[in-house]
Parts: C-alpha cells; sequence; structure tokens
C-alpha cells in the first residue's frame, strides 16, 4: 500500500514538472524583437520634407528676373555723342544759383567730356551747365530709367526733372523731379511733383535718411501710372501711383501728381533746372518708357 502510494507521489510530481516546463516554453516569445524591427524600420524611411524645401527655394530665387523690356520710346546713351540731348545752361547764375528762377536754355558753345560709363561711354557734368532731353511727352503712363555716378547732392538740386509750364506762365505747372532734400533726414533720390491746377504737391522716398551712394554707378527707375488715378487717403483728389527702384530692387511707393509728363510743350531737363544748384556727377544710358515696366523688366534694365 505504501509502495503504491509513494509510486502515485512520485507519478504526479512528474507531471506537475512536465506542466511546468511546458508553461516556460510557451512564455518565451520573440514578438518584442519583432515590433521594435518594424517601428525602427518605420522611423528610418522618411526624406520627403528636404525635397519640398528644395523646390520652393528654386522657385522663389528664380521668380523675378529675365523678363524681355520693350524697345524705349527715347534713349541716350552717350557712346561719344550727345544724340537727341543738347547741352544747356542758365544766364545770369550767379555763385551757381539765379537770383530769380529762369529756365535752362541751349548753349552749343560748351565743350562735352565723356569717361567711362556702365555701357561704353557715358557724359560728365561738371556743374556748370545741364542736358536738355528732345523727348516728347508720352502721356500718363511712363517710365524713366537711367545710370547716375554722382559726385554730391545738393538740396533740391536736379537730377532729372521733367514737365511743362515749371514758371506758371500759364498757372498750369506740371513737374516730377528727381531730387535730393531734408524733409525727413538727407534723403536722395525723392520723388518730388506737383500740378498746380489740382494743387497737388505730392512727394516719396526710399526712406527716412536714405541717400543713394556716391561716386559709384547706381541705376534709378521711377515708374508712373496715372491712366487709372487712385484717390489720396487723406485728401480725396486723384494721383498717379508711383514707384522707385535702385539697381533693380524696389525702394519705395507712394503718388505722384497726374499730368507730369502728358503735356504738349513739356521737357526734360538732366542735372539742371530752373531754381537750384546744378548737378555733378555723370549720366549713362537715360531711356524712357511710355508704359509701366514691371518689377522683372526693370531688374533686367539694372542687371544688363
Amino acid at each position: 500500500m505504501k509502495k503504491k502510494l509513494v509510486s502515485v507521489l512520485l507519478s504526479v510530481a512528474m507531471v506537475a514538472t512536465l506542466l511546468m516546463g511546458c508553461g516556460k516554453e510557451e512564455v518565451e516569445t520573440p514578438v518584442a524583437e519583432e515590433v521594435v524591427e518594424e517601428v525602427v524600420e518605420e522611423v528610418v524611411e522618411e526624406p520627403v520634407v528636404e525635397e519640398v524645401v528644395e523646390e520652393a527655394v528654386v522657385e522663389e530665387v528664380t521668380e523675378v528676373a529675365g523678363e524681355e523690356v520693350p524697345a524705349a520710346t527715347y534713349e541716350y546713351l552717350f557712346d561719344g555723342e550727345l544724340g537727341g540731348a543738347v547741352t544747356a545752361v542758365r544766364v545770369g547764375d550767379v555763385d551757381g544759383l539765379p537770383p530769380t528762377a529762369v529756365y535752362p536754355t541751349q548753349d552749343d558753345t560748351i565743350v562735352v567730356a565723356y569717361e567711362e560709363g556702365v555701357h561704353g561711354q557715358a557724359i560728365t557734368l561738371d556743374s556748370t551747365f545741364g542736358l536738355i532731353l528732345d523727348a516728347q511727352p508720352v502721356g500718363e503712363d511712363y517710365t524713366l530709367a537711367f545710370w547716375v555716378k554722382a559726385d554730391r547732392f545738393s538740396n533740391f538740386g536736379p537730377i532729372i526733372q521733367l514737365g511743362s509750364d515749371f514758371l506758371s506762365a500759364n498757372v498750369a505747372s506740371t513737374w516730377l523731379n528727381i531730387t535730393k532734400t531734408d524733409w525727413d533726414g538727407d534723403m536722395a533720390p525723392v520723388i518730388w511733383s506737383r500740378n498746380e491746377v489740382d494743387a497737388t504737391w505730392p512727394w516719396f522716398a526710399c526712406g527716412s535718411n536714405y541717400v543713394m551712394n556716391k561716386k559709384e554707378w547706381v541705376h534709378v527707375a521711377v515708374t508712373v501710372s496715372g491712366s487709372t488715378p487712385v484717390v489720396g487717403a487723406e485728401d480725396g483728389l486723384n494721383y498717379a501711383a508711383g514707384k522707385v527702384y535702385l539697381n533693380g530692387t524696389l525702394m519705395g511707393e507712394g503718388t505722384v501728381a497726374l499730368g507730369t509728363f502728358g503735356k504738349e510743350g513739356s521737357q526734360v531737363f538732366v542735372g539742371i533746372n530752373c531754381w537750384d544748384s546744378l548737378f555733378k556727377g555723370a549720366f549713362d544710358d537715360i531711356k524712357i518708357f511710355d508704359s509701366v515696366l514691371t518689377d522683372g523688366q526693370i531688374v533686367t534694365l539694372a542687371t544688363k
């Protein structure tokens, strides 16, 4: 009886041992490793962001340049000759200024000097004379572009001024003057204009205390869009929209008086006007267009 009991006990012990062993084998599993491997594969895989960023940058850099420029309505290259320009002086000046305002008059006795320009040669103005261009008015929409190298700036001194009835003989003065002023610190270029009939004298510039570099070539372009007038926020009067660019970069926007280069008898003065100290420096490739050039076309003018 005891032997049977011992035998039964031994059998039970063996079965229990086997069951415990089987339990251990079932618990072991490589599932954790497989999950980790799958997660690692998912994280490693994804270079998509770099491609999107690279494409966006390329589009942004190439977007502005390369627009074809239409033929200029008037152009003055100054490659050893005046072309359609004539030399002009102000008779009666004392120490570089007129006792009373007076129109510049043609003077063919001036000996013209040329220097190295941006494209070929450029004309040198020594502050004793200026130029009158033969350009005729082109309307309310136009672009004036040129290269300039200024030796100095004087307050209200003309870089280029265009318009008609400057001295108000007909009480109908209209003009646009690219100049230097001290209205908000020293500023050059300032785009200052007038329409006497409308009683408008707007101006805008590249910013407070901003003066373009002297003694180096700078490309200046001014666009005027007046065929669809804008209404002044403060006075409710009609104006043209204006922009000024330096070396192809838009530097300032503002309003321009209407009619600045659309009236019969309009003239273009370079480095001289009826009132102020004459310009000293050089000009190259003055161009007038009878349309408002785009940003890309301005870039092309300034870089080619």
